[in-house]
């Protein structure tokens, strides 16, 4: 009539999928954000174009 499913415990979780999610942001593998990192230079230029544009507006 139907499967039968059997279940087993989680034993052990492995951090790589984490690990390979993160090497695009974290380049040395710190978690933590300094200027070897990719999305560093992404948050700059964030608050660069931010700023540039906010100072920009109160000229106008």
């Amino acid at each position: 009539m139907g499967e039968v499913v059997k279940l087993e415990p989680i034993k052990n979780i492995s951090i790589n999928p984490l690990d390979a999610l993160l090497s695009a942001y974290d380049r040395n593998h710190d978690f933590k954000i300094d200027n070897k990192d990719i999305i560093y230079n992404y948050i700059f230029l964030i608050l660069y174009v931010f700023v540039f544009f906010y100072l920009n507006l109160l000229y106008i």
